[in-house]
């Protein structure tokens, strides 16, 4: 690449020579072999200029084309994450629905659906003046006192615990 700017610079120099040349002429006539020797150096610019043009115009190309690959393979590690979790619902829904056909790898290892930790959800702001309300810089809420408080069985309209289910077995 360094080779490549090298001839661009000594072009361009000699075309900057050739030019301070015909422009000091001093009204003498300019002889052939200077116009003709502009006239090679301007080709030689010209040349440079247009392969630079063509190769970025290529590196935009190669640029666009990684885009759409990065895009597509995007797209298909979507499309594969979708297709991975409705395989794992639908097994765990034949599992959950079946519990007294045992579901066994080739080793052994038996597929369950087990409960998951209860999560704590809050729905709105209302826990602002309640024994939950953390004073910091900012206002927030004790999440493990409403959890635990929860898990107690009290109520708040603000908050729930959501309670699901997880499918063991398949790693």
């Amino acid at each position: 690449m360094t080779d490549v700017i090298k001839k661009l610079s000594d072009a361009a120099y000699e075309l900057s020579q050739l030019c301070a040349k015909i422009d000091d002429h001093d009204g003498v006539e300019i002889d052939q072999a200077l116009i003709d020797d502009f006239q090679n150096a301007l080709g030689d610019v010209t040349k440079a200029v247009d392969r630079r043009k063509l190769f970025i115009q290529t590196i935009d190309a190669r640029i666009a084309l990684a885009k759409d690959y990065r895009d597509r393979g995007a797209q298909a590690v979507k499309s594969l994450e979708n297709l991975r979790r409705r395989t794992v619902d639908a097994t765990k829904f034949v599992v959950a629905n079946n519990p007294n056909i045992p579901f066994r790898d080739a080793l052994g290892k038996q597929l369950k659906v087990i409960p998951n930790q209860p999560k704590l959800v809050i729905t709105s702001h209302g826990w602002h003046g309640t024994e939950f309300e953390l004073t910091v810089e900012e206002k927030v809420v004790d999440k493990e006192a409403l959890k635990k408080a929860l898990l107690e069985g009290k109520k708040f309209e603000f908050a729930t615990l959501e309670t699901g289910t997880q499918l063991r077995g398949l790693k």
